[in-house]
């Protein structure tokens, strides 16, 4: 707080007018056991941003620091859940994300049993 009110967000600590990562990705679909999982994670900002996860876990799927990409096959049905960090030379931005992981197989289908009714 100071004499322009409340500060929001990370610093810009990089000088040069850069702008620090405002992650825009705001969901990750879903998953399924066994089948291969990429989804890439957006940001707005001055480029580079790297990325990372500060806290959770997304095992077994991987994140790619360089293009935030997320990759790898569940095998487990689960939800992993992580904090994601967009980082640039001015800051840094934090987004909690979830990917629901289901089981392989989809839904099934149940139907009524055909019936045969007798006459005497």
């Amino acid at each position: 707080s100071g004499p322009f009110g409340p500060t929001l967000g990370a610093p810009n600590t990089g000088g040069g007018g850069g702008v620090a990562p405002t992650i825009t990705t705001v969901s990750l679909p879903g998953g399924t056991v066994g089948s291969s999982y990429s989804q890439t994670l957006t940001a707005t900002g001055t480029s580079p941003i790297t990325w990372s996860i500060t806290s959770g876990s997304i095992s077994p799927l991987t994140l790619n620091a360089s293009t935030g990409a997320i990759t790898g096959t569940p095998s487990t049905a689960t939800t992993l859940s992580a904090t994601f960090r967009a980082t640039n030379a001015y800051g840094f931005d934090e987004d909690p994300l979830s990917i629901v992981v289901s089981a392989a197989g989809g839904p099934v289908l149940i139907t009524a049993p055909s019936i045969t009714v007798w006459r005497a």
